[in-house]
């Protein structure tokens, strides 16, 4: 139900800035489409099979009970990707923090194994 709602509300909104632009008379239509054709193309062509060929190597090479920890952490440095978090060294602290955490609950979570 929530999804639903979710959705509808995109839907919305997206429809209301549509027409909002359509009613301006000082927005040209041709760069904005050319500008969502290329971020439809970039993603496809490029971050989708990045993030497919990521976790099926993390599939692969990291075991069942580790690859929840490997995937958190690949998602909280894509996120910070996108967002840039700042100048590019604010992003390498991050991603350093991002990998030092995921490093750290390894490790923990092999010794409970053990135990």
């Amino acid at each position: 139900m929530m999804r639903v709602a979710l959705g509808a509300l995109g839907v919305g909104l997206m429809g209301f800035a549509v027409l909002g632009a359509v009613g301006d008379p000082d927005v040209s239509p041709v760069p904005h489409v050319l500008f969502l054709a290329a971020v439809v193309a970039a993603h496809d062509g490029v971050v989708l099979p990045l993030a497919i060929g990521a976790g099926a190597l993390v599939r692969r090479y990291v075991p069942a009970r580790l690859r929840g920890i490997v995937h958190s952490g690949l998602f909280v440095s894509a996120v910070l990707a996108i967002v840039g978090f700042g100048a590019p060294h604010g992003l390498l602290v991050g991603l350093a923090l991002v990998w030092l955490t995921v490093a750290v609950l390894l490790l923990i979570r092999r010794k409970t194994a053990r135990e």
